[in-house]
């Protein structure tokens, strides 16, 4: 117990945010014969097994420097007493719940944390079982490949463009964090998490990518849900801000409020956040977002360029300009 003894004043040291103790990060081995991994974050530390792939949650046991608490569903599944902890080896013993005869826990690092989180190493096992089936498409002058998964679609461009590669590199990314929002759904007691990645259009030299994640429960109070645009510009594969294109390029204040709102439905007089979402042929849309329990008010409303005339910024009267160019 020397060693721990050391971590525990570590501990003590590291008290500042953003410092990493020594068990922090992505390990894998065995407990007992059964290969696993595990990551311990300052906020949320879990393991799977290898051959069963589902999140098991890990909460530091409260006075007990040394140990963690596992459950599963709710129900306390065995603890973790570990032993020691070097750079690059965790050593200790898992025991069931019941008291039940201990196993040793074997682990060596797999990889430091990934900006506080769980590194994709942790999560490739889970990626690996994810077998997606492809198919090929178009959208404008580009081709695409669709791949099509238990967890949902995305798409890679076909090309080796410098703009092209940036932006499948965005998508591998984001694939990466869908693998981790799975997992932390289902750790949760959620399930069916899907979350779809699709193109959409191409305008003036802009892809338009859908970002849709159907209602589903991932712990707490209320389901969840996501709809949004990612807007790349192919000719430097650089995401862009629908803000940018608007002189105010903070919140909408009045008077654009005004002209938005005088489009939108009445919803108990109630004050949405409004977010610039996605340029069109015609205009620049806004998503209106009500507070959780009105969010049935969430609407979209589009203005037409000419309406914003007054209120776009260079960059968004570019914008206006070349899409009414093309559209002749």
């Amino acid at each position: 117990m020397k060693q721990f003894a050391a971590l525990a004043l570590l501990a003590a040291s590291a008290a500042h945010a953003g410092d990493a103790l020594p068990i922090h990060g992505a390990w894998t081995g065995k407990i007992g014969n059964s290969g696993i991994n595990a990551c311990f974050t300052d906020s949320d530390s879990h393991y799977f097994y290898l051959k069963h792939l589902h999140g098991i949650p890990l909460e530091k046991a409260e006075g007990e420097a040394d140990s963690w608490n596992e459950e599963v569903q709710g129900k306390a599944t065995g603890k973790w007493k570990i032993t020691s902890v070097t750079a690059t080896q965790l050593t200790g013993e898992w025991i069931g719940a019941g008291n039940d005869k201990g196993m040793p826990i074997q682990l060596s690092r797999l990889s430091a944390l990934a900006g506080g989180d769980c590194s994709p190493d942790f999560y490739a096992p889970i990626a690996a079982a994810n077998k997606p089936r492809y198919s090929n498409g178009k959208i404008g002058k580009l081709a695409l490949r669709i791949s099509h998964s238990p967890l949902g679609e995305s798409f890679n461009l076909v090309g080796s463009s410098e703009p092209l590669r940036k932006i499948n590199d965005y998508v591998a990314r984001w694939e990466e964090e869908r693998i981790t929002q799975a997992n932390f759904c289902e750790r949760n007691g959620g399930g069916g998490w899907q979350d779809n990645l699709t193109a959409g259009k191409v305008l003036a030299n802009y892809l338009l990518v859908n970002v849709d994640a159907p209602d589903v429960y991932c712990g707490g109070p209320h389901t969840t849900s996501s709809h949004s645009t990612l807007i790349f510009d192919l000719a430097t594969g650089e995401t862009v801000e629908p803000s940018s294109w608007l002189a105010e390029s903070g919140e909408i204040e009045e008077p654009l409020r005004k002209l938005i709102m005088k489009n939108a439905s009445v919803c108990d007089r109630l004050e949405p956040s409004i977010i610039p979402s996605r340029p069109s042929a015609t205009g620049l849309s806004f998503d209106l977002d009500y507070p959780h329990f009105h969010r049935d008010c969430n609407e979209t409303i589009e203005i037409s360029y000419a309406k914003l005339a007054p209120f776009l910024s260079q960059e968004g009267k570019e914008l206006a300009q070349r899409v009414r160019l093309l559209s002749k």
